[in-house]
């Protein structure tokens, strides 16, 4: 799943490091099976944590708004 929700970020690094930006990624994206099946990886304490949690940062390498040249 860390290949298909956060794209930008090798999958290991993902799963080493950014586990909650891709529980949150799975949560704003993702099918109903696919938040399921999450849910069963990381478990219920997971969910729970990142949905208290604030916002993660988007990531800032290569991306641009609408109007930037």
């Amino acid at each position: 799943m860390a290949e298909r929700y956060v794209w930008w970020t090798k999958s290991d690094i993902v799963v080493a490091t950014g586990l909650p930006r891709l529980v949150v990624s799975v949560m704003e994206l993702g099918t109903w099976d696919d938040a399921h099946e999450m849910l069963d990886i990381v478990g219920q304490q997971m969910f729970l944590d990142v949905l208290k949690a604030q916002p993660p940062e988007p990531p800032k390498a290569g991306l641009r708004t609408f109007g930037e040249g």
